[in-house]
């Protein structure tokens, strides 16, 4: 170092101080340029890794707290399809129960139109069959009778109709009217 103030002395009228001051500056700049390249791009990766840390903690938070919405969402859903799923069960049960009922009524009726049939063709035979004389009845008779007697076996009526009542009318001679 003293070589270098003797130098600087031998140079011209200017103090030595400020020749220390220019020569701390020239070490200050070599060790900026060192620091600048060296250690500022560390420095900013490390910036970098911090901000994307943070960014990722953010996403983390963000995500959690999708789940946790998504979770209550998929409860919620759930608890819905189970009161849908009660409300199905009723509503089938319902309808089992009124197509129990409409088929109890059709089995009625279908009993309740034999037992008309029935009680007609009866009517018709006492009328034509046991108290006729002459021995025969109209056309216009014969076809109502026949017909009912098709409504009567059609609701499963054969009994006393079929084996005692059909053939004392078909005995009968039809005449027209």
């Amino acid at each position: 170092m003293k070589t270098i103030l003797d130098l600087l002395d031998k140079l011209g009228g200017v103090p030595t101080w400020v020749y220390v001051v220019f020569l701390i500056l020239a070490i200050l700049g070599i060790v900026y340029a060192f620091v600048k390249k060296s250690l500022m791009p560390i420095f900013y990766r490390a910036i970098k890794v911090r901000d994307d840390i943070r960014s990722i903690n953010e996403l983390r938070t963000r995500q959690l707290e999708i789940v946790a919405q998504s979770a209550a969402e998929d409860q919620k859903l759930a608890r819905e399809i189970r009161e849908l799923k009660d409300d199905m069960n009723m509503l089938h049960d319902k309808i089992d129960g009124i197509a129990d009922a409409l088929q109890n009524l059709s089995q009625k009726e279908e009993q309740e139109g034999m037992s008309r049939a029935q009680d007609r063709l009866l009517e018709m035979y006492m009328k034509y069959g046991l108290n006729n004389e002459s021995g025969s009845w109209g056309r216009y008779e014969s076809e109502v009778f026949f017909n009912t007697l098709n409504s009567y076996t059609a609701h499963s009526g054969n009994s006393f109709i079929v084996d005692q009542v059909v053939p004392v009318m078909k005995l009968l001679n039809v005449v027209d009217d």
